[in-house]
């Protein structure tokens, strides 16, 4: 309470200007499952997975957190806009619209982050409440599992290969969940991201580490012939596969 107290006295000389009555800009689709999150803006859709820790949370709590992670997925786009948030979950709207989290302290802290975060982009924010029959694109996504962007090496497995070929600088296919290294690039818009789409990089000046869908293991070894690539690649002993003597080549 103290924390708010301090926030208001600060902030309530500038009122007239920060709460404001506005067209809306933009509009996002947030929807939030246990299995995880999905945003849809325009013609972009995002798609974010739970950590084991945040899957045990309270739905309320990972609707607040999907709308979390849209803003900050989208922040460059998003800058100096009236956003509207349409969600599913009343008490997500609440929280937004209240600038607070009723009496749970883990959503008011959620809420007073999503704030702050409006407030140093210059956004203003507004929930709407939508029917889940309504928010289908983002309800369906959020529900998806084991895609193959999730796969990834089992720890001790990797920790063997770097043991022996060194440590890479830049995971070249991951997500938030499983990447390998501090620095990764994801297949679509991910705050945590140091490149989305690896394929639109160079990999020339990074000793990297791909582990591959499998669909695209022929375009990665030529993306690794034209770059001039180093690095660890994980592939399956598929000898029967139209890449694999290009694979053998570049060993």
């Amino acid at each position: 309470i103290k924390t708010e107290l301090i926030w208001w006295r600060t902030h309530i000389i500038t009122t007239n200007s920060f709460f404001r009555l506005a067209v809306i800009d933009t509009t996002i689709f947030i929807d939030a499952s246990i299995s995880g999150s999905r945003v849809v803006l325009e013609n972009k859709q995002i798609h974010g997975f739970w950590t084991e820790i945040e899957k045990r949370q309270h739905i309320n709590w990972l609707e607040l957190k999907a709308i979390w992670f849209a803003l900050q997925s989208f922040e460059a786009e998003l800058k100096d806009r009236h956003i509207l948030l349409r969600v599913d979950n009343t008490t997500a709207v609440v929280c937004i619209n209240k600038m607070e989290g009723i009496k749970y302290p883990k959503f008011n802290k959620l809420a007073t982050q999503i704030w702050s975060w409006a407030e140093n982009n210059n956004n203003w924010l507004h929930a709407e409440h939508i029917p889940s029959t309504s928010n289908v694109v983002a309800d369906r996504l959020s529900r998806l599992k084991n895609l193959d962007t999730e796969w990834e090496l089992a720890t001790y497995a990797f920790n063997k290969i770097t043991t022996s070929f060194g440590f890479p600088e830049l995971d070249l296919f991951a997500t938030s969940l499983n990447a390998k290294c501090e620095k990764f690039c994801s297949w679509a818009t991910d705050p945590n991201a140091w490149a989305i789409d690896a394929f639109s990089i160079s990999w020339s000046t990074f000793f990297s580490y791909a582990f591959p869908p499998f669909s695209m293991i022929l375009r990665m070894l030529n993306k690794i012939v034209q770059d001039k690539a180093r690095g660890i690649i994980v592939v399956p002993n598929w000898k029967g596969q139209a890449w694999y003597p290009m694979f053998r080549n570049l060993l």
